[in-house]
């Protein structure tokens, strides 16, 4: 086994392992949960398992989004590679939806940051 496949093959393991210790201890939908599931979404999509990163990318954005809501800037940075996942398995209906919400936090982001300060 390459040296590359055995880092991948660890690092699964321990993700996978964290994962279903912390759905075994925190409640349902707690955001590291997410966090976790996330981390393991990205080591898929980087093996090249697209349809298994995918599901684990909506898992994972399920919960943040409870969390958080859907406009949070701290989605980005599952939205994201979520979006890339979906281009390079050709779902590119679903990738769009995923860019547009993207797109929508930015803006929002934005004028966020555009709103003149009191004081």
């Amino acid at each position: 086994m390459p040296s590359n496949a055995k880092q991948y093959a660890q690092a699964e393991a321990l993700l996978v392992e964290s994962a279903a210790l912390l759905e075994h201890r925190l409640p349902a939908g707690h955001v590291d949960i997410a966090k976790v599931t996330a981390r393991l979404a990205e080591l898929r999509r980087r093996q090249g398992r697209l349809g298994d990163a995918a599901s684990l990318y909506e898992k994972a954005l399920r919960i943040m989004q409870a969390a958080w809501g859907p406009d949070d800037p701290q989605l980005l940075a599952t939205l994201e590679p979520y979006s890339q996942a979906l281009r390079a398995s050709h779902d590119f209906v679903g990738a769009g939806r995923v860019d547009l919400q993207t797109m929508r936090i930015r803006v929002l982001q934005a004028r966020s940051n555009a709103r003149p300060r009191q004081g």
